[in-house]
């Protein structure tokens, strides 16, 4: 089972609950993009490959 395939079972409560709790940041210089890995990028493009990664990974 991946990361994707537990995010896809979940119920909307929970998917809700998992998005809302996705940690976010603004430094008055620049904008951070976070990952679902706990990773932040500086890019948005870099963030959404990490996250495509973490997708395809497999659950611990």
């Amino acid at each position: 089972m991946t990361n994707a395939d537990k995010i896809r079972s979940m119920t909307d409560e929970e998917l809700a609950k998992f998005l809302s709790d996705l940690p976010f940041a603004f430094d008055e210089h620049f904008w951070l993009y976070p990952s679902i890995s706990g990773k932040w990028y500086r890019g948005k493009k870099e963030a959404i490959k990490d996250n495509a990664d973490w997708l395809k990974s497999e659950v611990q």
